[in-house]
């Protein structure tokens, strides 16, 4: 019954405007100009759109120019489902992060794990974090980040983030099914100094920071500087380190993360635009390692484990996350009187270390330690594309590419279960007599005897070479057809899985070992060649609006195969590829004179092998992927933003989007799961038309902004609110309760003072204004289900300040 009010709700809004136009063709004829042609009630209600732009400036309605088909065009003449939003509006929206871009682009989820971030669109997606690739590809300058732990924080300068949906293979190529978030950031300019200052106070002690200065050196070279430094306590009342005896143990840590991006810019010749940087982040706390065991399964009830309150929880580990991710990267811009050559490199380093106990109860059952993880990451791309001298400019646009990736990713860490270190006198958690340890290391030798602790590695190689082309040729004037195509060579080696028993005397008594250096069986080639059709027609339909595109896409996307590599006594298994077929229908059109946009989108995919993953030591690994035989998720989308009687109430606008998610996994006979009674990992389940994990039935989110001009402060007032309704979804394909998100409703609010002059804004800010309790993760294991909660209610005072001269 709510989601169908909300859905009426919504049609409500969507189907107003075309009531206007019905009232406007009826009176048109009773209400003559003195010139004798009619008056179109719209424009009197809504103004004309020179009066609109006299309006008080929302930042809302700034135009963004976005790079989605690898050049700069308007997201209105893009044919892809997409949104976009400059730093201007990111901050009108009060988007600070990526947990805050779900809020504002329906069918986007973002959510944790140990750590890093797992990213949805339209239900595709991946848990994977460095032993496989996401589904969601993650682009910074153009630059393409495999593993997303730096997209977890704030944004820092950036110009733009673009989302785009749908496959996006052909020009973002490695594995992007599900799609890309494209983050761009400032590069320096020779025209003027500048400087860019933002600080944020707020509930749970946040204090974030960022600095932004641009240096032109000379008219061919400038520089800038860009600085983060963010910590906050955490935002529930957790403990570490706490013992079945009542030990009290300690607080939380602060969360603390800052970064840095030093960026060079060289351009020695009108025709040559060099671009160089380094970026580095450092993160530390706990993050979303600190999770609390909320249903415990029969064996954790058996240990005396009982559920506990997320938001007052604790764990018997003193648990840790901290991270050092390294970038180096340039672009080299070249532009030919005839084409345009783009040459992009990067070589990138994360180290990663996490203390994680596994069980999220106070009782010492089991504890994991990643101890590193590792990647190290070289991509290199080359894109010639086509531009206003190539031949036939004019109805023809090409880009051809080619794209190298290396990679070695993984992990060594280690399993203590039961808290048992005979060297410490501890069997199961509890002392034993001095005497037992020394007559077992007696008996057996010290190179015998288990510490309780079992050592595993497993490290992934990956070298991929793809090529891709795609061609735009305007039939007529209206018509224009778009083919695209990507051959991918993909080969992946298992370099190492192993395991083993600590011993006291410090030797491993090995458990496995296997490696794809001399085994072929651990090596595995995927060769995909991936088609794109596309569409385009610009009927000039005047029902549709003066400027409509409507679109058709079909087009193939692949996932490369894996395998699973950090395994206890389990050999390690190969994960066939995902294949993905998606077609979609849309519309993007600009009504009332420019004053509203409307996008719609209706699409369906179809998944064959996709790689679903469950995590489980009593299976005999740690995270382990399996193929779910096919499933299928079609949707809809719609977004409109529109300036609401600009000569009435001037600088009011609303913004609306919604997506509509139909999911199922069409066969999945064999899948992994926990039972429901007992919790105990169980498998051959058959979740055969259950729900795909991640894929909310609805979300979405309406906005109100209004601004007001203060000549005599020379400034504007801008006044906003929002609300965002999630439906729920699974973290597993199982689909019970245990791992169940469940519907969520947040409001957010806004109040910023802007000064036009100095370029000054101050804003207050509350954010989940209801208090709603939701999750940034649910963690399914053989001990239950372990919460990492969001924030409840908080509220703070923002200020930022561009300044050049």
């Amino acid at each position: 019954m709510i989601v169908a009010r909300r859905i009426a709700g919504l049609a409500l809004l969507v189907f107003t405007a075309a009531g206007f136009e019905a009232v406007a063709e009826d009176r048109a004829s009773a209400d003559p100009k003195p010139d004798g042609r009619s008056q179109n009630p719209i424009s009197a209600l809504t103004g004309d759109l020179a009066a609109s732009k006299l309006s008080p400036k929302n930042r809302l309605l700034e135009e963004v120019v976005v790079t989605a088909q690898k050049r700069k065009e308007s997201p209105q003449d893009v044919p892809i489902s997409l949104q976009a939003f400059s730093a201007e509006n990111l901050e009108a929206r009060g988007v600070l992060d990526n947990f805050g871009l779900p809020k504002i682009t329906p069918g986007l989820t973002i959510t944790q794990q140990v750590g890093y971030t797992t990213t949805y669109i339209r239900g595709i997606g991946s848990d994977a974090f460095l032993l496989a690739d996401p589904s969601v590809v993650n682009y910074i300058d153009g630059i393409y980040q495999p593993f997303a732990l730096s997209l977890v924080q704030d944004f820092g300068a950036v110009e733009r983030i673009e989302v785009l949906k749908g496959p996006q293979g052909t020009l973002f190529g490695r594995n992007a099914l599900g799609g890309a978030i494209n983050v761009i950031t400032k590069d320096p300019s020779t025209e003027s100094v500048e400087v860019s200052l933002q600080a944020v106070i707020g509930s749970f002690q946040q204090s974030n920071n960022r600095l932004h200065v641009n240096l032109p050196i000379a008219n061919w070279l400038a520089v800038s500087l860009s600085g983060v430094f963010n910590t906050q306590e955490a935002h529930h009342d957790g403990r570490l380190d706490v013992r079945p005896d009542n030990t009290d143990g300690r607080d939380l840590p602060k969360e603390k993360s800052q970064a840095g991006r030093f960026k060079l810019r060289l351009l020695p010749a009108e025709w040559l635009d060099i671009n160089l940087a380094y970026y580095r982040l450092d993160i530390e706390g706990t993050g979303t390692v600190f999770a609390v065991n909320t249903e415990p399964s029969l064996i954790s009830e058996l240990a005396g484990v009982r559920p506990m309150d997320p938001y007052n929880g604790e764990n018997n580990e003193a648990v840790y996350s901290e991270a050092i991710n390294e970038n180096f990267y340039g672009k080299v811009d070249i532009n030919a009187p005839w084409l345009d050559i783009k040459v992009l490199a990067s070589e990138q380093r994360i180290v990663s270390r996490q203390l994680f106990d596994y069980d999220g109860a106070r009782q010492p059952l089991v504890t994991f330690a990643l101890d590193p993880g590792v990647a190290d990451v070289r991509t290199t791309e080359l894109q010639l594309l086509s531009n206003e001298g190539s031949w036939g400019s004019d109805w023809l646009e090409w880009i051809l590419g080619a794209y190298y990736f290396d990679a070695t990713q993984g992990l060594s860490g280690f399993l203590q279960a039961a808290t048992t270190d005979l060297d410490r006198g501890l069997l199961l958690g509890a002392r034993l007599p001095e005497v037992v340890p020394a007559t077992l290391e007696a008996l057996l030798g010290d190179s015998l005897l288990p510490t309780g602790t079992v050592d595993a590695v497993g490290l992934v190689g990956t070298e991929s070479l793809a090529i891709f082309s795609q061609v735009k040729l305007d039939v007529t004037s209206w018509l224009s057809l778009t083919g695209g195509l990507r051959w991918q060579n993909e080969e992946r080696v298992l370099i190492e899985s192993s395991s083993g028993l600590r011993t006291l005397g410090g030797q491993v008594v090995p458990l496995q070992n296997f490696s794809g250096r001399d085994n072929p069986d651990f090596r595995d080639t995927t060769r995909s060649l991936d088609p794109k059709l596309v569409l385009e027609m610009r009927p000039n339909w005047q029902i549709l609006g003066p400027d409509a595109m409507l679109y058709a896409s079909w087009q193939t996307a692949t996932k490369s195969s894996t395998f699973n590599a950090v395994n206890i006594t389990d050999d390690p298994e190969y994960v066939r590829a995902e294949e993905l077929t998606a077609w979609e229908l849309g519309m993007k059109t600009q009504l009332f004179d420019g004053l509203a946009s409307l996008n719609l989108a209706a699409f369906q995919y179809n998944i064959e092998d996709q790689q679903v993953q469950f995590i489980s030591v009593l299976e005999g690994g740690i995270a382990t992927f399996e193929n779910a035989a096919e499933a299928q998720i079609q949707g809809l989308e719609i977004e409109t933003t529109a300036q609401l009687f600009p000569s009435l109430w001037s600088g009011l606008v609303l913004n609306v989007a919604y997506a509509f998610l139909d999911s199922e996994y069409v066969s999945f006979p064999d899948g992994s799961g926990f039972d429901e009674d007992t919790g105990l990992l169980t498998q051959n389940n058959d979740f055969t038309g259950n729900q795909v994990v991640r894929t909310p039935e609805l979300s979405g989110t309406v906005g109100l902004t209004q601004a007001f001009d203060l000549p005599s402060l020379a400034g504007t007032i801008e006044v906003g609110a929002s609300y965002y309704y999630n439906s729920g979804f699974y973290y597993l394909a199982q689909n019970t309760p245990n791992v169940q998100e469940n519907a969520y409703e947040l409001v957010d609010a806004r109040l910023t003072y802007i000064h036009n002059l100095w370029n000054l804004r101050v804003s207050v800010f509350g954010n989940n204004l209801l208090g709603e309790k939701y999750n940034y993760s649910r963690l399914a294991t053989d001990f239950g289900t372990s919460d990492a909660v969001a924030p409840l209610r908080s509220i703070g005072l923002r200020l930022n300040w561009d300044y050049s001269f």
